[in-house]
């Protein structure tokens, strides 16, 4: 397993993995601030997703099923008969380049890898920059029509004082399983509105179903967009204890917040889960030929 180190001069730095692409680690002035695993060897265990290169479809398929193009595709089923993230964040990834901001993987995915149709090359691009900007560049082609739906799942811990704001107005209602129901409510009145910044409360009784935050919020119409240059941070993220900051900016629809791993918070930028299973979804069928990209930005301010 190899481990790559990209920085900047003012004092960021990422370790990223070729198992997985994960994020290993990810450093402000020398402090950690991300959930990681001290052995490289956890990484090929039960290592809980952390950091994790997620796909070929982030969060959950119902039933771990869909259809496309008139017919039915079976994936695996590892989360209570649903199919969870996929297997990308446990393969190998080659690199392709590399300089001190920044580096490149790529991976060939095979056609009908768990299941899922069409060959699809992946191209990652994980850069910081003298901005104090960190972004996560993911791009896809497959050769048939296929579904993606990729995401990041890194753990941030700024501190136990840590808030959290997201504009989001509405989030998707969940079953049992933490599958949506295909409903989308107003985050009004609810334990799901982080208009305003606020801590993680995971005793909220509320959340008396999961008792953590798995959820996934859709951000505001006028918070999305494809042109990052033209949108406002979705995301916002801060510590005063630690004097640190940092705002998320994706090209993504939604972001999923699970709360339930105490050493920090996921925040997985993504489309709808299971929107495959639910017509009146944003679809995430992506055309043979046609490139997916997905972008994410994280400003520091320290």
């Amino acid at each position: 397993m190899k481990v790559f180190t990209i920085q900047n001069s003012k004092g960021l730095s990422a370790e990223i993995l070729d198992r997985g692409a994960i994020l290993k680690d990810f450093r402000v002035n020398g402090k950690s601030v991300v959930a990681t695993h001290e052995k490289l060897e956890d990484y090929e265990k039960n290592f809980g997703f952390y950091g994790a290169f997620v796909g070929r479809f982030g969060n959950r398929i119902l039933k771990s099923r869909f259809e496309l193009n008139g017919k039915t595709y079976q994936l695996p089923e590892n989360d209570h008969g649903n199919h969870l993230h996929g297997v990308l964040a446990k393969t190998e990834f080659s690199l392709k380049e590399q300089t001190e901001n920044k580096v490149v993987l790529t991976y060939h995915s095979p056609d009908g890898e768990e299941g899922f149709p069409g060959n699809v090359d992946f191209t990652l691009t994980y850069s910081i920059d003298e901005d104090n900007v960190f972004t996560m560049l993911y791009e896809a082609v497959p050769d048939a029509d296929t579904i993606l739906n990729l995401t990041n799942h890194t753990y941030w811990n700024f501190g136990e004082d840590q808030k959290l704001q997201v504009n989001a107005d509405r989030y998707l209602e969940g079953n049992e399983e933490v599958c949506p129901t295909g409903n989308v409510l107003s985050v009004d009145g609810t334990v799901y509105d982080f208009r305003e910044p606020k801590e993680i409360d995971n005793k909220d009784p509320r959340l008396s179903m999961y008792k953590c935050f798995d959820n996934c919020l859709v951000f505001a119409d006028v918070a999305c967009g494809k042109d990052l240059e033209k949108l406002a941070p979705q995301v916002c993220l801060t510590s005063e204890k630690n004097n640190l900051k940092m705002t998320m900016t994706t090209n993504q629809v939604a972001v999923q917040l699970f709360s339930g791993n105490p050493n920090g918070i996921a925040l997985e930028p993504e489309a709808y889960p299971c929107a495959p299973n639910f017509p009146q979804f944003p679809s995430t069928v992506v055309k043979a030929g046609e490139q997916y990209t997905y972008i994410t930005k994280y400003q520091f301010y320290f």
